[in-house]
């Protein structure tokens, strides 16, 4: 039985989307997180201001606990509530940028760079 004019009928099972679910494994929805949302030079400055602030004396404010934890929460999410598409995720780039900046004491460390040479 026809639902308007010139529409076949459809049973409902034969609908494209009914009934079936999108699934992305989890580990193609972590490329999909480094690749697309966090990027390989973000990785790379978050290692470097890891390692920095390890070597260095100083201590690390409190604070960096704030926006690493939102980081790791949101991603962590993510494969929880299973995301789709990781533009949901775009806040972890700022966020990530946060941590990096709060986690060494630049002007130190640049102090130090500057002794060296």
């Amino acid at each position: 039985m026809p639902h308007g004019r010139n529409q076949e009928y459809r049973k409902p099972f034969d609908q494209p989307r009914i009934g079936s679910r999108l699934r992305v494994g989890p580990l193609a929805w972590a490329k999909s997180i480094v690749g697309v949302v966090i990027g390989p030079l973000m990785i790379f400055a978050a290692g470097a201001a890891a390692a920095l602030a390890a070597t260095m004396r100083s201590r690390t404010p409190p604070i960096v606990a704030v926006p690493i934890a939102y980081v790791v929460i949101a991603v962590a999410a993510s494969f929880v509530i299973r995301l789709k598409e990781p533009r949901f995720l775009i806040a972890v780039i700022p966020m990530s940028a946060v941590a990096i900046a709060l986690l060494v004491d630049w002007d130190h460390a640049w102090a130090q760079f500057r002794r060296r040479t």
